[in-house]
């Protein structure tokens, strides 16, 4: 099978400056530590793709048309199909007034990051009162290489449903009984429990499930989040297994978890 446009596929990869060979992001773990950009924050494994929807620099995005799973490639992207050029409108002179109107009130150093008005900017030349700060993307202007790894295609509804809900929300991708999907009236359920509620900006999360699954997959019309509590009041021992209905004729193997 050939990689199409909105297929979802997970990938590896390393990418570098080509100018001057350095790693600059990395999914493999190995790669990161001996790159020095590794964090123990980080789940280090292959990432997802919704190909041609940039989910990824725009020259990676086109490269990866038309490859196959277990395919191994390089390429090289210009500045225009990565960061941009470098904009010479976005390199300006902060007078210490404007810094301090900004809320930037350390001393400034060439190499710092600050934010203003919630945009990074690298700062170039610092002294005499003022600053020149640099707003491009760190990797403006620069060609990048990329060293791919095509690890597997996603290929059933399944696949894809639990793909985009772990892209979202790690923990909830996790569970067995996730979601059922019925293919008559296009209604894909998904079954959320008491403690997923308490997730940090779970309705942001449940609202960017449903904006990928209605995107790349069309088939699906309707989203119901249905969320499960249990009584905690009842005593164990009086606690009946709750009764469970079979699955509707219209959900099949490729339609339930």
């Amino acid at each position: 099978m050939t990689i199409e446009q909105r297929q979802l596929i997970y990938i590896d990869y390393i990418a570098k400056v080509k100018e001057t060979d350095d790693v600059f992001d990395t999914t493999l773990e190995e790669e990161a530590k001996k790159a020095d950009i590794y964090r123990s924050d980080q789940e280090w494994e292959p990432m997802l793709v919704a190909v041609g929807e940039s989910w990824v620099v725009s020259g990676l995005d086109k490269a990866l048309i038309g490859r196959k799973k277990k395919e191994e490639f390089e390429v090289e992207v210009p500045p225009a199909d990565g960061f941009g050029e470098r904009d010479p409108k976005k390199i300006v002179v902060y007078t210490r007034r404007k810094l301090l109107e900004a809320d930037v009130k350390e001393e400034l150093r060439p190499g710092m990051v600050v934010t203003i008005d919630g945009l990074p900017a690298v700062v170039r030349v610092a002294g005499s009162g003022r600053a020149l700060l640099d707003f491009n993307p760190p990797l403006a202007g620069k060609t990048l290489s990329y060293t791919v790894f095509i690890r597997s295609i996603c290929t059933t509804f399944n696949e894809k449903v639990r793909a985009l809900i772990k892209r979202r929300a790690r923990q909830l991708a996790e569970k067995k009984d996730l979601f059922r999907f019925r293919k008559k009236n296009g209604l894909l359920t998904i079954k959320l429990s008491e403690s997923e509620m308490y997730i940090k900006d779970f309705q942001l999360i449940k609202k960017g499930i449903a904006n990928d699954v209605f995107k790349l997959l069309p088939e699906v019309l309707i989203i119901h989040f249905i969320e499960e509590l249990t009584n905690p009041f009842i005593e164990e021992e009086t606690t009946q297994e709750p009764a469970t209905e079979s699955p509707p004729p219209d959900v099949g193997l490729e339609d339930k978890e």
